[in-house]
């Protein structure tokens, strides 16, 4: 994709109001929007939010009072609900430099420095402030779903 391709494609997206019930994501396309929120980034590559794929007709309508009754979390193809993660503290940046040194295969006792550089960082938030550092690294994710929608050519409506 160049330049003026990708222009092109961010001025076509928009937030949509009315999505055709007709028309459903096929499974590659699916994939590949999941797979661009996977590979967003997150601050210290935490990864402090998640994402649910919502679908249950029945639980989509449940949720439609929580969407100040916007009836496209009914009535499009795919409901993907992000999420903050609510247990990001000292066992889940351990669990995390554990996980990493595995996958990596290294000694865990090399990435000393940077686990504490990012225990310090959480250890100075209050829980109020931790929760909106957690919520803006959803955004970002957010802004990558968008932005592959909108290469993808696929109508979408980011809804808070």
């Amino acid at each position: 994709m160049n330049s003026t391709e990708l222009l092109t494609a961010l001025n076509w997206r928009y937030a949509t109001k009315t999505f055709d019930t007709e028309k459903k994501l096929d499974a590659s396309q699916l994939d590949t929007l999941l797979e661009s929120l996977r590979l967003s980034p997150s601050s210290f590559g935490l990864q402090g939010r998640g994402f649910v794929v919502v679908e249950s007709p029945e639980l989509r309508q449940q949720l439609l009072p929580y969407a100040r009754n916007q009836v496209q979390v009914v009535d499009a193809s795919h409901l993907i609900v992000l999420c903050r993660r609510t247990d990001v503290n000292t066992d889940f940046v351990q669990r995390y430099f554990e996980d990493m040194a595995r996958t990596r295969n290294m000694d865990i006792s090399t990435l000393d420095g940077y686990k504490n550089m990012i225990l310090s960082f959480l250890e100075g938030k209050s829980q109020e402030d931790l929760a909106i550092w957690l919520n803006k690294q959803t955004y970002i994710a957010q802004g990558f779903l968008l932005s592959a929608c909108a290469m993808l050519g696929i109508d979408a409506c980011p809804m808070e």
